[in-house]
């Protein structure tokens, strides 16, 4: 495995590592697609707090606080592995 935090470092332009390196913009995709869509909840608990959905509101903001958690360890995985 290699390095701290269990990962090896590889270089993704080796012809070995081709294949992975799709993976890895794959994932940082991933990450992105998973930031708009919290965002987008974000906005809809906003909505409900607004209008007095107290506990509806609450809910989507735990699923943002998922999601955004969700993007930090994709990002820090996919730094990783660049």
């Amino acid at each position: 495995m290699g390095q701290a935090g269990g990962l090896a470092r590889v270089d993704p332009m080796e012809p070995d590592h081709a294949p992975f390196s799709a993976d890895v913009a794959t994932l940082s995709s991933t990450a992105a697609q998973l930031a708009e869509l919290a965002a987008r909840v974000t906005a809809c608990a906003d909505r409900f707090e607004e209008a007095k959905v107290v506990d509806a509101a609450n809910d989507l903001y735990e699923v943002e606080r998922l999601l955004l958690g969700a993007v930090r360890r994709l990002e820090h995985l996919t730094g990783r592995l660049h």
